[in-house]
């Protein structure tokens, strides 16, 4: 896959944060508008075949990550306005920890992007 300059020239300002391994139970991010990408990955004990960690944003649930389908991917390209927003876990088992990561761009060069995009639909 070819990126476009432009593509290429934004990602340079995306720094990304990991936070390391957190109990799910244990897991919130509070919301924050410089934020355009988290994921998160189920970290689940190799036993435990059938838990189910519940991924909210803003006390509503969201999507769940399970063994199945360990890896969440929240971003602004393709769920909007998701990942500016709190998120927290909830594990039922407590046998889920979660590798986090945040992705982050300066909102100076938010704001000009969405400035940008508005001209180029009028």
């Amino acid at each position: 896959m070819i990126m476009c300059l432009i593509d290429w020239r934004l990602g340079r300002l995306v720094t990304p944060v990991f936070h390391g391994e957190i109990n799910a139970n244990a897991f919130t991010l509070p919301a924050n508008r410089q934020r355009v990408a988290v994921m998160l990955v189920a970290a689940t004990p190799n036993n435990i075949l059938d838990t189910q960690c519940i991924i909210s944003i803003d006390d509503n649930q969201f999507d769940f990550l399970s063994p199945n389908h360990p890896v969440g991917l929240y971003s602004l390209t393709t769920h909007g306005d998701i990942p500016t927003r709190r998120f927290s876990a909830n594990d039922a088992q407590d046998g889920t920890n979660l590798l986090v990561t945040e992705f982050f761009m300066p909102e100076k060069y938010l704001n000009t992007l969405l400035e940008e995009f508005m001209r180029s639909i009028k």
